[in-house]
C-alpha cells in the first residue's frame, strides 16, 4: 500500500470524513445533476462517498474518460461494503500513462446520507483537505471487462 492510500485509508477510519474524486483540482465543490442510467437522480447536489477507494477510482477514470471519450468505459459497485471495479482494457492501460486527478476531502457534518455508497449536499462545499491522485493508488484487483 502506497503512502497515499494509508493517509486516505487512516482519514476514512476517523469516520469524520466523506470523499470526492475529480480530475482536476476544486476549491469549492458546487451541486451539480447527478445521473443514475442516463435519468436525473434527485435535485442538484455534491455527491460524494464514504469510500475512498472510490473517490479514488472516479478521479483517475474520469481523467481517462476526458482523453478516450467513446473508448472509455468503467464501473463501480458495494455489496454489503464489498467493493468492486471495472473498466475495459483501453480505460485502464490509459490510466497508466500518468493520469492523475484529486479526491477531496470533506466534513462528514456538512452532508445527508442518501445511500449506503453516498452523502449529498445541496450547497456548495469546501475541501479540509486535497489529495492528489495517480494510477498507483487504484484499487487492486480491477476486473478486465
Amino acid at each position: 500500500m502506497g503512502q497515499t492510500v494509508s493517509r486516505l485509508e487512516k482519514l476514512a477510519k476517523t469516520d469524520r470524513y466523506l470523499f470526492h474524486g475529480s480530475p482536476i483540482k476544486l476549491r469549492v465543490i458546487e451541486p451539480r445533476q447527478a445521473y443514475n442510467n442516463f435519468q436525473p437522480d434527485g435535485q442538484p447536489a455534491v455527491v460524494v462517498t464514504p469510500y475512498y477507494e472510490i473517490a479514488v477510482f472516479r478521479a483517475i477514470m474520469l481523467a481517462v474518460k476526458a482523453k478516450l471519450g467513446r473508448q472509455y468505459f468503467s464501473g463501480f459497485s458495494a455489496d454489503h461494503g464489498r467493493l468492486s471495479f471495472r473498466a475495459n482494457q483501453e480505460t485502464l492501460a490509459t490510466a497508466k500513462t500518468g493520469v492523475g486527478g484529486f479526491v477531496h476531502i470533506l466534513d462528514r457534518d456538512d452532508f445527508q446520507k442518501h445511500n449506503s455508497m453516498e452523502h449529498r449536499s445541496l450547497q456548495a462545499v469546501l475541501p479540509v483537505q486535497i489529495i492528489e491522485v495517480n494510477a498507483d493508488d487504484l484499487p487492486p484487483n480491477i476486473e478486465t471487462v
